[in-house]
């Protein structure tokens, strides 16, 4: 669901205090893939949902879940 993408991200951004730029740079993310992330074109893909469940520490099965329906 690219709508739970957005909000990941969000919540990735908060938490970090970083841009969208510093979060491509950071974590080795196109930035294609965050801008659509932003847009709500595309789900995260499997390995940045793990990441992002990472950094925000949750559960990675519950990111994968929420961004795959």
């Amino acid at each position: 669901m690219a709508n739970k993408t957005k909000d990941y991200l969000a919540k990735v951004r908060k938490k970090t205090g970083f841009s969208d730029y510093k979060i491509s740079q950071e974590y080795g993310i196109n930035q294609s893939n965050l801008s659509k992330y932003k847009s709500g074109k595309s789900s995260l893909s499997e390995a940045h949902a793990w990441l992002f469940a990472n950094i925000l520490k949750i559960n990675p099965a519950e990111v994968v879940a929420y961004t795959k329906l």
